[in-house]
């Protein structure tokens, strides 16, 4: 299996080591269904310390059956054609003039400071 590496930072690039996984039909079976149980939710809650009460766990379960139902869906679309993309709204950053555009208030910051040394900010030591 190939993994998808990104050729620049920030770059939104046709990468030809990237190839996306074939889709999988209902019709054909091969898709693995997914399904939640409501002691699984239990245990989950359990582990996240979230505190669901008996009257909400069949309806948190069913809301993340449904969930679940919605990405066997998206599973079945046929990817094969579509380019792999760093940003859905192709973006552009403008870049603006490296400018200073606030003056320098280190003095009037730290003459309020309760205790400054050669231009550093002193504070208690709170590790030994």
């Amino acid at each position: 299996m190939q993994l998808y590496q990104p050729q620049g930072f920030w770059a939104r690039r046709k990468c030809d080591k990237f190839t996306p996984p074939a889709a999988q039909s209902a019709a054909s079976g091969d898709f693995i269904n997914m399904a939640i149980e409501q002691n699984d939710i239990e245990k989950i809650a359990e582990l996240a310390r979230i505190r669901i009460s008996d009257e909400e766990i069949g309806e948190v379960t069913a809301r993340i059956t449904e969930i679940l139902h919605m990405v066997d869906q998206l599973q079945t679309v046929d990817t094969r054609e579509v380019e792999p993309m760093a940003n859905p709204l192709d973006a552009i950053q403008y870049l603006r003039p490296d400018e200073v555009t606030q003056s320098n208030r280190r003095d009037a910051f730290q003459a309020i400071a309760p205790a400054v040394e050669n231009g550093l900010y002193l504070v208690p030591k709170v590790i030994e």
